[in-house]
């Protein structure tokens, strides 16, 4: 299904008070990954708004095959057409996404993560996830340095 940015332009209630949604990223050939007005983030399933933090952000894990700063630009560019330009409320929750990443015994998307992860997404969660790939054994070793690397950045920081 093609979304236009136009259709969406009412979704603060200027033109289309009923719109509950506003799609940003479409993930893969049919599901969109989009923002509520509440700001909870959700997946567009063949017409059916599904929590992503319910499905523990494993849907949106393709996110991190793109580059992170496209990524946030389009957000920023999309919730910006419709009247937004402080994302703080609406902004994706990337360090539970890379928490996802890091502790679902993957090193695709481990090493993905790695490559997205900045020093503001380190949280308490996000620091005990790389405390555990440190030492998860479907790691490479590559993988496992690159978080103990990061730990020891960040150790005093959170």
């Amino acid at each position: 299904m093609v979304r236009s940015e136009n259709s969406h332009r009412g979704w603060l209630g200027d033109v289309d008070e009923g719109l509950e949604w506003l799609p940003v990223v479409e993930i893969g050939e049919r599901d969109w990954l989009g923002v509520r007005r509440s700001g909870e983030w959700v997946l567009d399933r063949e017409g059916q708004l599904v929590s992503v933090e319910s499905l523990s952000f494993v849907p949106a894990l393709p996110l991190l095959q793109r580059e992170r700063e496209l990524f946030e630009l389009e957000v920023q560019r999309r919730l910006g057409a419709v009247g937004i330009g402080d994302t703080s409320r609406y902004g994706f929750p990337v360090p539970r996404l890379l928490e996802q990443a890091l502790l679902g015994g993957m090193e695709f998307w481990a090493d993905l993560a790695l490559k997205w992860l900045e020093s503001a997404d380190v949280d308490e969660r996000l620091l005990k996830a790389l405390v555990s790939l440190q030492d998860a054994r479907w790691a490479s070793q590559r993988t496992r340095q690159r978080a103990r690397q990061v730990v020891k950045q960040c150790s005093g920081h959170v």
